[in-house]
């Protein structure tokens, strides 16, 4: 399942207005979340970067007040959901890991 920012997942989606939902988009973003939020992504300790699966090979490099989207320096993101707007906004697509896709339609 493809992510979306909340403002647009609310649209979307608005069966799903669960607090579940908006805890998981405010939720404090660190970058491991990466790998447990979303599929396709592999850390590269000897390029101490990420890059993702897709055909475009997206890489994102995070560093201690600003992080790098395919070379585009951007200030860390305070939630999960300003990631996923800086990754919508640089046109990188992201897909919810299993988990958290369950977490965000399955419970009730």
């Amino acid at each position: 399942m493809i992510s979306l920012p909340l403002t647009e997942f609310m649209v979307r989606f608005p069966h799903r207005q669960l607090p579940v939902v908006r805890e998981v988009y405010e939720s404090a973003f660190h970058p491991s979340q990466l790998l447990y939020c979303f599929v396709g992504w592999e850390y590269f300790t000897e390029y101490n970067c990420y890059i993702d699966y897709s055909e475009e090979r997206n890489m994102i490099r995070f560093g201690a007040e600003t992080y790098f989207l395919n070379g585009s320096e951007l200030r860390l993101p305070a939630s999960l959901n300003a990631f996923i707007q800086d990754c919508h906004t640089k046109q990188i697509q992201l897909r919810w890991s299993e988990g958290l896709a369950d977490k965000l339609w399955l419970l009730r």
